[in-house]
């Protein structure tokens, strides 16, 4: 096993609600916090909320950290950071 692609990265995922997977997702993806509020019909300042929890939840210091354990997650699995397949 790689280093952090074990229990601890998919069990920190499974800390963040369905949406706050869904802004990981677009941070990932390199949207801005602007678009993803348009995107999902909110302010811009509950999209910075959700990112600040998203932190938090991961226990990583910056979006980048986080988006780096999004991609571990999904290289560890199926692709996809649930382990869902579809």
């Amino acid at each position: 096993m790689q280093p952090g692609r074990g229990p601890r990265d998919r069990s920190r995922w499974r800390r963040l609600t369905s949406r706050e997977r869904e802004v990981l997702e677009c941070l990932g993806r390199g949207e801005r916090a602007t678009a993803i509020a348009a995107q999902f019909v909110v302010s811009l300042t509950t999209v910075r909320a959700q990112i600040r929890s998203i932190l938090t939840k991961l226990d990583v210091n910056s979006q980048l950290e986080a988006v780096a354990l999004l991609h571990r997650v999904q290289g560890a699995g199926s692709g996809r950071p649930d382990g869902e397949h579809r």
